[in-house]
């Protein structure tokens, strides 16, 4: 009976050790996470600083985008700015042309790859040739060779075709497939169970059907990963049409923004305004291709081959 009594003490002051042990993990856990989501929290406000300093210096009237300190809410902010911009009185330019043009290029350009890369990507996945892989890794290796390598022969096969200075210079050359779209798609079209192939062709199908009804219906995360970079490739790219489309009517974006960089004077306003009209749609289409495109970015490449 002394044993029984003299024990209880023990075991409750263990158990209130325990509990407290508890509490201060509980604690320690919560703290842990509340600095985490704060890490976070800042990551995303730094990330988004520039976007929130383009949109307010474009809301702002011209005579405090350059004021130091800056003036964030000026009395005199409104949609002036993207005003002149659309109604192309800003440096005599046709920026809703060049927005237009983009998206004419763009368009093109992502169906083109879509197609070529999914095609190829299909040919070194599910079939079945010989140097198949040592074909591939070759292809694979021009992803090491810059484009100022290849930028004038390019420029020079261009005017051997008579197509200098026209929509085909913008959309022809990046049609026809990318070493990076078609190792997407095939580590991709990899993860894909092989049986699916087999049941189809004991049915009756033949390989572009299998490319077509099967492969192609599975693979949409992938498809619109590929499509978003495309698009962005094509959106942002600068060089290609500074070289290729000298004449105004035919400008994209990017080469319509450099107009707004006057040799004494820029005006950085209709600058931040024309970036705000030009960045939107890319956006858009990202955040509505959202769970596509992380889905296929977690797809890609699980196979290991």
């Amino acid at each position: 009976m002394t044993t029984k009594t003299t024990d209880y003490p023990t075991i409750r002051q263990e158990n209130r050790q325990a509990t407290q042990t508890k509490q201060r993990q509980r604690l320690w856990h919560g703290v842990q996470r509340a600095l985490f989501y704060l890490f976070i929290y800042l990551v995303v406000f730094i990330s988004l600083v520039p976007f929130l300093w383009m949109l307010n210096t474009a809301l702002k009237p011209g005579k405090y985008s350059m004021l130091y300190p800056p003036v964030f809410f000026p009395p005199d902010m409104g949609f002036q700015n993207f005003r002149e911009v659309l109604t192309q009185t800003a440096q005599e330019t046709n920026f809703l042309l060049y927005f237009l043009n983009t998206v004419w290029y763009s368009f093109w350009v992502v169906l083109g790859q879509l197609i070529s890369c999914s095609l190829a990507a299909y040919a070194f996945a599910r079939l079945k040739f010989p140097g198949r892989d040592k074909i591939f890794y070759l292809y694979l290796g021009t992803m090491m060779i810059s484009i100022w390598v290849i930028i004038v022969p390019l420029f020079v096969e261009m005017h051997k075709f008579g197509w200098y200075n026209t929509m085909w210079a913008m959309t022809v050359p990046g049609m026809f497939g990318s070493a990076f779209g078609t190792f997407l798609l095939r580590q991709f079209f990899l993860t894909l169970p092989s049986e699916l192939d087999e049941a189809a062709t004991i049915d009756g199908a033949n390989k572009l059907q299998i490319y077509s009804r099967i492969v192609l219906p599975l693979s949409k995360s992938a498809l619109t990963v590929l499509a978003v970079f495309t698009l962005l490739s094509v959106w942002n790219d600068f060089v290609w049409p500074l070289i290729m489309i000298p004449d105004p009517r035919l400008w994209t974006l990017t080469r319509g923004l450099q107009q707004f960089v006057g040799v004494y004077y820029t005006r950085w306003e209709l600058i931040m305004a024309a970036s705000v009209i030009a960045v939107t749609p890319v956006l858009i289409i990202f955040f509505l291709a959202q769970r596509y495109f992380v889905e296929g970015i977690a797809m890609t490449g699980l196979s290991g081959q």
